[in-house]
């Protein structure tokens, strides 16, 4: 029994370790890493990107905010 749990203790303990991403873009020089977390956990994930990645998911979030914006009523009400 004492073995099952050292064993596990150490599955544990290698599953939290920092790894490398295996994202091509994270061996460029010219990449930014930065650790996010997803709405609705508490796992948080590195994700590394290009300046000009960053900016194009910058500009596809500012054009999904304009549409949502543009589809709900004035008085905010969803779905009335």
């Amino acid at each position: 029994m004492k073995l099952v749990l050292a064993g596990f203790a150490v599955l544990a303990l290698t599953a939290c370790a920092a790894t490398t991403p295996s994202d091509p873009v994270a061996a460029a020089d010219t990449a930014t890493c930065t650790r996010e977390q997803a709405t609705g956990t508490k796992i948080s994930a590195v994700r590394c990107r290009t300046a000009e990645q960053a900016e194009q998911d910058r500009r596809a979030a500012a054009a999904a905010n304009q549409d949502i914006r543009r589809t709900v009523p004035a008085g905010g009400a969803v779905g009335q």
